[in-house]
């Protein structure tokens, strides 16, 4: 996003559908860093809860509790999963069907099964395991765009 940003000028002379594919490539995937990193690092601090209590963190479930922190988790994996299925609708109408089916058993699917785990989450073990499911997200989500990209 930054060497986007820094680079404008340098993407201004670019033709017209080049510019803008590298800008919704680029864009859709800072969207997609942000929304999990953010899904991640809120698990993180549930699952880490009572070490960061110890230290006096004032992070969200402890400022807020665990209730309202997976509620934030679940609205950015809502989100994540509402971005998700629309990148896999223009993937299927352009014929991205490797791309596609990498996204719906590598992304869609973990992050269904990390929404349906994380309403259930109620011990640290439980959160330690939304922690890996959610990196192994973050990692499809880079496999997919080099998918996209060579495809």
């Amino acid at each position: 996003g930054v060497v986007l940003f820094a680079e404008r000028n340098v993407y201004a002379q670019l033709p017209t559908d080049l510019a803008a594919e590298i800008r919704t490539m680029t864009g859709g995937y800072v969207l997609f860093a942000f929304l999990s990193t953010m899904l991640r690092e809120i698990v993180k601090d549930i699952e880490d809860m009572h070490g960061d209590e110890e230290s006096n963190c004032r992070t969200l479930p402890i400022v807020f509790g665990v209730r309202a922190a997976k509620i934030w988790a679940g609205i950015f994996a809502a989100i994540l999963l509402v971005l998700m299925s629309a990148l896999l609708y223009s993937l299927w109408q352009n014929a991205g069907y490797m791309a596609f089916s990498f996204a719906l058993i590598a992304v869609i699917s973990p992050l269904l099964v990390c929404i349906g785990l994380l309403n259930k989450a109620t011990k640290k073990h439980h959160y330690s395991q939304l922690s890996k499911l959610t990196k192994a997200i973050m990692v499809s989500g880079l496999l997919l765009l080099i998918l996209i990209w060579k495809s």
